[in-house]
């Protein structure tokens, strides 16, 4: 049976989930905070490119737990759900087998949408077109 991961981030946490089925089925694998930008310097964030540095760098990170969960056949196919800057920046650092895994992303921050609603908004954004560019 094909697993799914489904990451839904913004540029302060990740949360990583994991179905064999549908999207009603997630289940939490992992949450990954972004302690780079949001650690005890949080209010010192006042610097724009700082502060995309520090996101680019934590896109760079998510990508690398994913590949490595990938390269040991841990995850089939990918779903992408963040807000609009953050999937860009993780987009850029995902590598080409971890590209060619991605069947679905949503530029929403849905990081604090509760489980049985996340589930839901995924199988309705993906239903309704938001698929991931191919360009």
């Amino acid at each position: 049976m094909s697993v799914t991961w489904v990451v839904v981030a913004n540029g302060g946490q990740a949360k990583l989930f994991q179905t064999h089925g549908p999207m009603s089925d997630l289940s939490p694998v992992q949450t990954v905070d972004n302690t780079h930008a949001y650690g005890e310097h949080r209010g010192a964030m006042h610097n724009d490119s700082k502060h995309h540095a520090l996101e680019d760098k934590f896109a760079h990170e998510i990508s690398e737990l994913l590949s490595k969960v990938a390269n040991e056949n841990g995850f089939q196919d990918l779903i992408l759900v963040a807000d609009p800057k953050f999937l860009g920046a993780l987009r850029n650092k995902l590598d080409s087998n971890l590209t060619k895994r991605v069947t679905g992303s949503i530029n929403h921050d849905w990081v604090t949408v509760p489980l049985p609603e996340l589930g839901r908004r995924i199988v309705k954004h993906l239903a309704e077109g938001h698929q991931p560019d191919t360009n």
